[in-house]
């Protein structure tokens, strides 16, 4: 039937061993797939590690971020408005706008404003610049303590406090 010898090695008999219907392979899916025949079966789990630090990384940027949102909310809303009064009034006074200034002097004080106005010029005495400090305010309700540095023309600094009160919305000098 063929031209090779039948007891060549390493070739397989043409024909079916006698007695057998031949062979037939098992083509059947076991009903049981954790026996280990076949593809492991597919799970989804938690997602992978390494996306955690970014998940992580983010909600520490947001939150850094609304502190500082809310921080700077406060800052305008309680600090902004005492610097500006205390800061426009000690201007006033530096430049000799003493009408200006008087206008800017708490209700306590508009009975005798020279007296107030000399008290703050007197600090200003040869003072070659004037600085108010934003983080020098300590807000108390409606009133306010406001820091202030003069530095003299031979370049020694004096640090002053001038006490603002609120009065119907605008921020007014109570030296």
């Amino acid at each position: 039937m063929t031209d090779r010898p039948p007891d060549q090695p390493g070739w397989a008999s043409p024909n079916p061993p006698a007695g057998s219907d031949g062979w037939i392979p098992d083509l059947t899916v076991p009903s049981d797939p954790t026996r280990g025949y076949g593809a492991p079966p597919i799970t989804v789990g938690a997602p992978r590690r390494r996306r955690r630090w970014l998940v992580v990384l983010l909600s520490v940027l947001a939150f850094i971020l609304a502190c500082l949102g809310v921080g700077t909310a406060l800052f305008v809303t309680r600090t902004l408005p005492p610097y500006n009064g205390a800061h426009d009034f000690l201007n006033d006074v530096n430049h000799g706008n003493t009408d200006a200034a008087t206008g800017r002097l708490c209700s306590n004080d508009t009975s005798d404003p020279t007296t107030a106005l000399q008290n703050v010029d007197d600090t200003l005495s040869n003072g070659k610049t004037i600085s108010v400090n934003p983080f020098g305010v300590d807000r108390s309700g409606n009133t306010a303590t406001v820091g202030y540095t003069v530095t003299s023309n031979d370049g020694s600094t004096h640090t002053f406090h001038l006490t603002v009160v609120d009065e119907g919305g605008s921020w007014k000098a109570c030296p």
